[in-house]
C-alpha cells in the first residue's frame, strides 16, 4: 500500500519538485545546524540572527516550492479555497451515492419480502 502510494507522487512532477525542494530545506538545515554547533567559525553567528537567516531560507523554499506547482500569486489562496470546496463536494457526492444505493437495496429486500408474503398468503386469487 505505500509502495503504491510512492510510486503515485514518484510520477506527479509537482511531487517530484516539492520532494527536491524539502531535501534541498533539510540539507541547508542541517548545515546550518553543524555550522552553528561545530564553532569552528571565527565569529560565531548570534542566536537571533541565526535564527532569522534560518527563517528567511525557509520561506524562501516555501514560495520558491508553491511557485513551482503553480501555487503563487494572488489568487493561490482562492485556488486553495477552490480545490478544498471541490474535495467537500466530492466527500459530500460519494457520501449521498453510498446513502442512495443503502436505500435502493433496502426497499429491493422489503419489497420482495412483501411479494413472497403476498404470493404464500394468495392475496391476488391464486389458483382454487
Amino acid at each position: 500500500m505505500i509502495g503504491g502510494l510512492l510510486a503515485t507522487l514518484a510520477r506527479s512532477a509537482w511531487a517530484r519538485t516539492a520532494f527536491c525542494y524539502g531535501v534541498t530545506a533539510l540539507a541547508i538545515l542541517l548545515f546550518l545546524l553543524a555550522l552553528r554547533r561545530s564553532g569552528e567559525r571565527t565569529g560565531r553567528l548570534p542566536d537571533a540572527e541565526f535564527e532569522a537567516m534560518l527563517a528567511r531560507a525557509a520561506e524562501e523554499g516555501a514560495k520558491r516550492a508553491l511557485a513551482d506547482v503553480g501555487l503563487d500569486g494572488e489568487e493561490a489562496a482562492l485556488d486553495i479555497r477552490d480545490l478544498r470546496s471541490l474535495l467537500d463536494c466530492i466527500r459530500l457526492v460519494r457520501r449521498t451515492a453510498m446513502q442512495t444505493a443503502v436505500r435502493m437495496i433496502t426497499t429491493g429486500v422489503m419489497l420482495a419480502l412483501l411479494a413472497g408474503i403476498a404470493i404464500k398468503l394468495k392475496i391476488f386469487g391464486g389458483a382454487p
